[in-house]
């Protein structure tokens, strides 16, 4: 399906036990890319305090305590004349500030130009914080829609973070807490009660009924009302396999409803980068989607050389994201960004679809057997 190793495009789900309340996302995305899920690590990058300590934040190159000393002490640091000319002001013996018309300070002061040295700063304070206490990241670059925001995002960001219950350590999320869906083929009841296998289309989507389902197994009605999801899980468990179970989800109308928003977006908007992400984070345990620019996407147009995420209303954010880097695990399996991903993501997507993006194509492709 793709130029590059012929990877195949697959629908993405979310597991909702991760998710907010009545929350779901759903998309596209090429699991190889990262072999699942791409867990990142901050980048060895680090804000150093003591940078902003006397110099203020106007500094760069090595620092002076890194510089390799003379081996030999007795060299003696050597001079020589400059010779002038008399019309060069700038390297004139004397230099006349009062005469110079750019100012580099907030303040005019008599004896010449004056750089301000801020003692703090809480953005650079929140960042050096936010360094410190980093977490892991966990990753899927694609095409996705967010039931929540009600709209599309390139990647779904997830902040990692453990807790310790009962003597276990729990993450708040999983390579499990991200399902596959195999969508090829699906199953349906005859009207004998029987099972028969169809292809996932745009007619046969939604056409496997959980409640049909449920009335030809043989399960009272006292237990569908009464019964906790687990249990009823358990019992459905010992009545059908879960691999027909996960052709039974592929047909039924509880995924139509979520597909097909999806559908309608890729229609509407085509294979395009969305310019948003989803991030949950401790600043944003909820989840939220953020507006963001590629800096390496949008050089190209304009001819610059900046490269990385800029998030114009989430500077701590866009600061974390451009510092984690993530394992590429596609092609020659060297390391990556989140950009870089991104910008790869879609073009995979576009290769696989080879730019259509109608439901009946898009529904088709992703049902095609590998």
């Amino acid at each position: 399906m793709s130029e590059h190793g012929k990877k195949p495009l697959r629908l993405i789900e979310i597991q909702e036990s991760v998710l907010p309340e009545d929350e779901w996302i759903i998309g596209i995305s090429i699991l190889d890319y990262f072999n699942g899920v791409g867990y990142s690590m901050p980048s060895s990058m680090r804000l150093d305090r003591n940078l902003l300590q006397d110099t203020g934040l106007l500094t760069g190159g090595i620092l002076t305590s890194d510089l390799t000393a003379s081996s030999n002490i007795d060299d003696q640091l050597k001079t020589e004349s400059v010779e002038n000319e008399e019309e060069d002001s700038l390297l004139s013996g004397i230099y006349k500030h009062e005469t110079d018309p750019v100012k580099a300070s907030s303040r005019i002061e008599n004896k010449g130009l004056h750089i301000d040295f801020p003692q703090s700063s809480m953005i650079i304070e929140s960042l050096l914080n936010s360094n410190e206490t980093a977490n892991l990241y966990a990753f899927l670059p694609g095409i996705f829609y967010c039931s929540g925001q009600q709209t599309s995002v390139d990647a779904v960001l997830i902040e990692v973070t453990q807790t310790q219950r009962f003597g276990m350590t729990l993450s708040s999320f999983r390579p499990e807490d991200v399902r596959a869906l195999d969508v090829s083929e699906g199953f349906v009841f005859n009207e004998d009660g029987g099972k028969r296998s169809v292809k996932v289309t745009l007619d046969t989507l939604g056409s496997f009924h959980f409640e049909d389902f449920l009335k030809d197994s043989g399960l009272s009605t006292e237990i569908m009302s009464y019964s906790k999801e687990v249990e009823l899980a358990k019992r459905l468990a010992g009545l059908i396999s879960f691999a027909e179970l996960m052709r039974a989800y592929a047909s039924s109308s509880f995924l139509r409803s979520r597909l097909v928003k999806l559908l309608d977006d890729i229609d509407f908007f085509g294979l395009a980068p969305r310019r948003r992400i989803y991030v949950r984070n401790e600043k944003h345990p909820y989840g939220r989607v953020v507006e963001v620019n590629y800096r390496g996407f949008d050089s190209v147009l304009n001819l610059g050389v900046e490269s990385g995420i800029s998030c114009a209303d989430e500077i701590d954010l866009e600061h974390q994201l451009n510092n984690l880097v993530f394992t590429k695990l596609m092609g020659t399996g060297i390391e990556t960004d989140v950009e870089v991903a991104i910008m790869e993501m879609f073009q995979l997507i576009e290769a696989g679809f080879k730019g259509k993006v109608s439901h009946r194509e898009v529904l088709n492709t992703l049902s095609r057997e590998d």
